[in-house]
């Protein structure tokens, strides 16, 4: 197999370092069924997810889609605010 491949998953992408750990990273998808075909497939090493909670996954959720995704070690990328919001204050 060669390691370096890219694999799609919806708006997402796993892929495979040589010599190193498959990495998933979750781009501005929520939680969903696939993440456990991603588990089963390509058994992510680690997962980067996005999280925010405004348009992309909440902590609830971010949580929820590592117990499918089962990796080592999980990365929290916080989502970009929009129009000069920020997604950790009140009005998110």
């Amino acid at each position: 197999m060669d390691r370096s491949n890219l694999v799609p998953a919806l708006l997402a992408i796993s892929f495979d370092i040589n010599d190193g750990p498959t990495v998933y990273f979750s781009g501005d998808n929520g939680v969903c069924a696939d993440m456990a075909i991603i588990r089963d497939l390509y058994r992510p090493e680690v997962a980067i997810m996005t999280v925010g909670g405004k348009y992309n996954m909440g902590y609830r959720e971010a949580v929820y889609a590592a117990a499918l995704i089962l990796p080592e070690y999980v990365i929290s990328k916080k989502g970009r605010p929009i129009h000069g919001e920020d997604c950790f204050s009140a009005s998110c």
